[in-house]
């Protein structure tokens, strides 16, 4: 819903990859080339506008029907990571 969050923010990582239909990506509030902990949007169509500025992070590769469907405060009650990169993620905690 936008509200709370992990107690730690993630570096980002911008530029890297597109916004394309079911891509996963951060929404940075504060434009502060820090990402929030766990505020993402779900894109269900290109969003050229927002590359280069919010971290892409994951994409829908199952369920993508189940996506164009979701609404503001419905709830994700489960996702699976099947391939993370491997280099360190590095968190920075909140104040």
């Amino acid at each position: 819903d936008g509200f709370g969050g992990p107690g730690y923010l993630i570096e980002s990582e911008v530029g890297r990859r597109l916004h394309l239909p079911f891509t996963v990506s951060f929404v940075d509030k504060r434009r502060a080339r820090r990402a929030q902990g766990s505020i993402f949007r779900i894109m269900v169509a290109p969003a050229p506008t927002l590359d280069g500025v919010h971290t892409v992070f994951g994409r829908i590769l199952e369920g993508q029907d189940v996506a164009r469907r979701l609404e503001y405060y419905d709830v994700l009650e489960s996702a699976t990571v099947i391939r993370k990169r491997d280099h360190e993620y590095k968190t920075v905690r909140r104040n």
